[in-house]
């Protein structure tokens, strides 16, 4: 079950990546950020049951990012 959360995950912070470079304007997207949250924290949670602490500390800022840029956008919004 895990190995498929760790895949999915890839799969979406890739989506997220070749929509960028195939529209550099997708990447200031709320599509983009979400992607890249959902993907990082598969991608977490993979590195988490693997016991794999570089790519726990990876995913932990992979998944921090978009967070507070997510956080940042919401309050603009208020």
């Amino acid at each position: 079950m895990y190995l498929f959360v760790g895949i999915f995950g890839s799969a979406l912070c890739i989506i997220a990546l070749a929509l960028t470079l195939r529209n550099g304007k997708f990447g200031e997207s709320l599509n983009y950020k979400l992607l890249n949250f959902c993907g990082g924290l598969c991608l977490l949670y993979y590195a988490i049951i693997t016991h794999s602490l570089p790519f726990i500390i990876l995913e932990s800022i992979w998944v921090l990012l978009p967070t507070l840029a997510l956080i940042k956008k919401f309050l603009a919004r208020s």
